[in-house]
């Protein structure tokens, strides 16, 4: 929705945050002293994954409350939820 001097209206704060949040991830790579590549493939939203999309990054959100504060304000409560997976792989070269 455009306002009449034609700016775009800004994101939702959840939006905004989970934004964020994933910018941040995008620096967990090995190149940076991690020991995975996560930082390689992260999506917005919960799906299912295949050993290919490894490794992965999910970020999504959910509202868990919404109370009202005097009109027109709300109080929204929300959790940023991270899910991430990867294949093992010992450092040391065995399972123990």
């Amino acid at each position: 929705m455009d306002s009449e001097d034609g700016d775009v209206m800004a994101d939702p704060i959840a939006l905004r945050i989970v934004q964020a949040v994933k910018t941040r991830a995008r620096k967990i790579l090995r190149a940076s002293g991690y020991y995975t590549d996560l930082g390689n493939r992260i999506t917005l939203g919960r799906h299912e994954l295949t050993a290919e999309d490894m490794p992965s990054l999910m970020i999504f959100s959910s509202v868990e409350d919404s109370e009202p504060k005097g009109y027109p304000r709300r109080e929204n409560t929300i959790s940023i939820h991270l899910e991430a997976q990867d294949t093992y792989c010992p450092l040391s070269g065995d399972d123990d």
